[in-house]
């Protein structure tokens, strides 16, 4: 091939393909060494977390609602249905996260999937990766209805349903010093017909934007199952994950937050 070429010539084809033999060996090299860097760029991935003894089928609405905003949206199916200890539960969290590839995600929790994915925060250096944390009717002070079947059969109600309990060991080290600690912002949803999480406001949060759904929509007969799946619910989502919920909408916001969450 480089018979009849000038000297000139020869060299230069061979410094071209050197170079060539180079930069495809580090192609090579990139390709089978470590995984590729996160990346920062597109659309914000969201993970959906269940609650206790629940599935991803409970945040199915969800879903498909942020879905339609053109979102990769990852729904966990949490371990044993979400029964056993939080801490652990957060570490499915964790992988989901790593499994985005992206350097920043949004977080949604239902009920008891509020406190896992606080315990992601926690023990998993999840601040430096939240962007948006929204909850909807998570016991975040502990419910009644776990204390009173503590109290009816201690040996059934154990590991999350322990740790949900108002004031145990597990709520305590969450709650202190700050409920809701630098990085992420935080909205928690809750409504005062809550017949799970008990009492109702044990869903809030201090620094948080706090939304009861009846300050919104007065006339709202959500309760606790209804969460995941009220259009108005679906749309205060919506809006968080923008950015735009920076404050309780007041009721004339109602029938729009309704027709964005449908």
């Amino acid at each position: 091939m480089l018979i009849g070429l000038s000297p000139q010539r020869r060299r230069l084809l061979i410094a071209a393909l050197v170079l060539v033999a180079a930069l495809t060996a580090g192609l090579v090299i990139s390709r089978t060494g470590s995984e590729p860097p996160l990346r920062a760029s597109g659309p914000v991935p969201v993970v959906l977390v269940h609650g206790f003894g629940g599935d991803s089928s409970s945040m199915a609405a969800i879903q498909a609602r942020l879905q339609r905003e053109g979102l990769q949206v990852i729904s966990l199916d949490l371990p044993n249905g979400g029964t056993g200890d939080i801490v652990e539960s957060a570490e499915a969290v964790a992988d989901a996260v790593d499994d985005t590839r992206s350097s920043t995600v949004d977080l949604i929790g239902f009920s008891m999937g509020g406190l896992v994915i606080r315990a992601y925060l926690e023990h998993h250096d999840g601040l430096d990766r939240a962007r948006h944390v929204v909850t909807l009717g998570s016991p975040h002070h502990g419910t009644n209805v776990a204390g009173a079947a503590a109290i009816a059969d201690p040996g059934l109600c154990v590991d999350a349903c322990d740790q949900m309990t108002p004031g145990s060991a597990f709520l305590e080290e969450l709650n202190e010093p700050d409920e809701t600690p630098s990085g992420p912002s935080f909205v928690t949803v809750w409504t005062s017909l809550d017949e799970t999480v008990t009492p109702p406001e044990t869903a809030t949060l201090d620094g948080a934007v706090n939304v009861q759904v009846q300050s919104v929509c007065p006339g709202s007969t959500a309760g606790h199952g209804d969460l995941p799946r009220d259009p108005m619910v679906l749309g205060l989502i919506v809006r968080a994950l923008r950015g735009e919920l920076v404050a309780t909408p007041s009721p004339a916001a109602c029938q729009r937050l309704s027709r964005l969450g449908s």
